[in-house]
């Protein structure tokens, strides 16, 4: 089991930099949309497809 790991260092050592990356991401995503922001726009809707899914009552400007 020791060998396996230590053959792959490498290939572990980018997973768990990739994984706290994405966990990153989806956090800020998370907080985001729970303090009220468009989760995908960053607020621009102008060229948000999806401005109706996270501001219902705007308008596409």
């Amino acid at each position: 089991m020791i060998q396996l790991i230590l053959a792959n260092l490498g290939t572990i050592a980018v997973f768990l930099v990739l994984a706290a990356l994405v966990g990153l991401i989806v956090r800020s995503l998370y907080k985001q949309k729970k303090r009220g922001g468009c989760a995908g726009c960053g607020g621009s809707c102008g060229a948000c497809g999806g401005c109706s899914a996270c501001h219902p009552h705007q308008t596409k400007t």
